[in-house]
């Protein structure tokens, strides 16, 4: 009987046990959920760095914290997700202002770039978001610098070199302007004029001549140049540089008679009034030259006179 006792009570404490062991491991059990509800939104898994210039030759994971211009570029994006960047000038060289903003999508493959950016050398914060789907964790951001080379300063405006022609006549009456002055360069003719001329020209070989035949004068045979008030060079080719001021001058000699004999006679016709009543002149360019009571007479210069 106390067997039979015993064997009864051990199989219902078994029971016991198994029932509450069944219990625990239902209420510990993760219940699965065949129901097809919606899944959770793409985290925000993506990189965003800094590139230099418009584009890299191949896709770059590092960021490039020192630019000059440059490109926000996102990659390892959920495709397709979306959102917003922006850019704020930084302390300590910035007042937190935004500078630049837009806004990315990601392509296929989780890549967005945005376009060539640039701004003033200082510091900077980029700052970027996920809104679609939205993301957890907020606005991330990252610090830079822009840098860039300082723009060479432009190279002087060469100056042009000057060339004058110069005719001098010595001696006689004859102008300036009897002789034509030229200046050509391969065959082109730069300068040009009666008596003389004058300008600008380009750097280069200048051959000079001139044009006219005076009775009386000998035609002028070789320019004597003078360039940069240096000492003064005989030919008729020049070679100018930038910068350079040249005078060439050629001179006309006359050669005929340097004297004149000019006699002033008075008439009197009729009459007893002596010819000494009158005082007879002659002038040049306003100058008295000869001068006599009833006339005179002397050697003068060639030239005109009144």
């Amino acid at each position: 009987m106390k067997h039979s006792y015993r064997a009864v009570l051990v199989l219902a404490l078994a029971v016991i046990f198994a029932f509450n062991n069944a219990a625990f491991i239902n209420a510990v059990q993760p219940t699965l959920d065949l129901s097809g509800g919606t899944a959770d939104p793409p985290g925000f898994n993506g990189f965003v760095k800094i590139h230099e210039g418009n584009t890299e030759s191949e896709q770059l994971v590092d960021n490039e914290p020192h630019v000059c211009t440059f490109h926000v570029h996102g990659f390892k994006f959920d495709a397709p997700s979306s959102g917003y960047w922006n850019i704020q000038s930084w302390p300590p060289t910035g007042n937190r202002t935004v500078v630049k903003s837009g806004t990315w999508t990601a392509d296929a493959n989780g890549d967005w770039r945005s376009v060539l950016l640039s701004l003033p050398d200082g510091h900077y914060r980029l700052n970027w978001d996920q809104t679609d789907p939205a993301a957890p964790g907020g606005e991330k951001h990252k610090e830079f610098w822009v840098k860039c080379a300082p723009t060479p300063p432009a190279p002087p405006t060469p100056i042009a070199p000057s060339l004058t022609l110069n005719k001098i006549v010595s001696g006689g009456t004859a102008p300036k302007t009897a002789w034509n002055l030229t200046a050509t360069r391969s065959g082109t003719l730069v300068l040009s004029g009666a008596g003389g001329a004058s300008g600008n020209v380009t750097p280069g070989s200048y051959t000079l001549a001139e044009t006219g035949t005076v009775t009386d004068y000998t035609n002028g045979s070789t320019y004597s140049c003078v360039k940069n008030g240096g000492s003064a060079v005989l030919n008729n080719t020049i070679v100018l540089v930038a910068g350079d001021t040249a005078t060439c001058s050629i001179t006309n000699t006359f050669t005929g008679a340097t004297t004149a004999s000019l006699t002033l006679n008075k008439i009197v016709s009729g009459g007893t009034a002596p010819k000494t009543a009158w005082n007879l002149t002659a002038t040049r360019s306003g100058t008295l030259v000869l001068s006599g009571a009833g006339g005179a007479s002397g050697n003068v210069t060639p030239g005109s006179y009144t």
